[in-house]
């Protein structure tokens, strides 16, 4: 898709953001493109494994860098920058014997405490507070947003039935 946006054989999607144009390189939206490059970053370090070198990753880190500039998606930059830094670690330190005692534990280290940050920082958001404001900007005002939907709906052990509009 990407290089038939470019020969203008499919119309591209262009997306203003903050004064920012952002280009679906084909794709429906900016963020589908660097998610699919997140997806083949994951897929060419699962194939390399343990042969995943400095040279990979930063091939890997140019592009991503360069489709950023394209398409502003920060979470994927993140991401997939993060991603490719623990397999260049993994693949150049020997850590079978670490992983495999605390692989187990980190998964779900990382689920509580993903979601324990997103609750807390959701019904803490208070736009007074400089430091809140300043996080909350960069994470494209998920906080704000989590912090209305906590004071509309608010916060249920098992969810709750709620009205849609539209689609």
């Amino acid at each position: 898709t990407w290089m038939l946006s470019i020969l203008k054989v499919i119309p591209e999607v262009i997306n203003v953001r903050e004064g920012k144009y952002r280009y679906a390189l084909g794709f429906c939206y900016p963020l589908e493109t660097m998610a699919f490059f997140l997806f083949l970053v994951i897929c060419y370090i699962y194939i390399q494994g343990k042969k995943f070198s400095v040279k990979d990753w930063i091939m890997i880190n140019i592009i991503n860098l360069l489709l950023y500039s394209i398409t502003a998606s920060r979470t994927s930059v993140i991401l997939t920058a993060f991603i490719s830094f623990v397999a260049v670690v993994y693949a150049k330190v020997n850590m079978e014997k670490i992983m495999r005692k605390l692989f187990p534990w980190l998964g779900y280290g990382v689920l509580l405490t993903c979601t324990a940050v997103s609750i807390v920082g959701g019904m803490m958001y208070d736009p007074k507070n400089e430091l809140l404001s300043k996080i909350n900007t960069i994470i494209s005002n998920r906080l704000r947003l989590t912090n209305d939907a906590f004071d509309e709906y608010g916060l249920t052990l098992f969810g709750q039935k709620i009205e849609w509009v539209g689609y």
